[in-house]
């Protein structure tokens, strides 16, 4: 099984996603590909075309406000005060993270249920924490 995570910028589009390109445009920085994928629908596409089995693509405000539970959510407004929620708002809508997968059709299909929308239990790794294997109860100098 092969699983590739991506996280990318999206959106050229709007006033914003158009700032966004020119500020880094004048860093020296292009974004060359945002053109050709500049959504979420473009971002899963080009996995299902590169041969990935399955893909899935989401802004990073809707996996805040969904993946996230909300004992999580309170605990990390809290870490800084936002004055301007809506531009954070904004910019979280500019960047997606893309999940895709490919697998091996002789073996159980493990990967099929794992979702980017899987919600956390008070962690910010939940989505992917059962593909985790627990720590052996042997430390490294036990086995020599």
């Amino acid at each position: 099984h092969i699983v590739f995570a991506s996280y990318k910028q999206i959106g050229p589009h709007d006033a914003f996603g158009r700032m966004m390109l020119d500020n880094l445009r004048r860093r020296n920085c292009p974004l060359l590909g945002l053109l050709d994928c500049p959504d979420l629908e473009a971002q899963v596409t080009r996995c299902e075309q590169a041969g990935w089995d399955f893909a899935e693509s989401h802004d990073l405000l809707t996996l805040f406000s969904r993946v996230l539970s909300p004992s999580e959510r309170q605990r990390v407004e809290r870490l800084e005060f936002l004055d301007e929620v809506e531009e954070w708002q904004l910019m979280l809508r500019h960047y997606c993270t893309t999940l895709a997968v490919r697998e091996d059709p002789a073996t159980c299909s493990i990967f099929r249920s794992l979702k980017l929308l899987t919600t956390v239990q008070g962690t910010l790794s939940g989505g992917l924490q059962h593909l985790i294997k627990p720590e052996s109860k042997q430390g490294p100098e036990s086995s020599q």
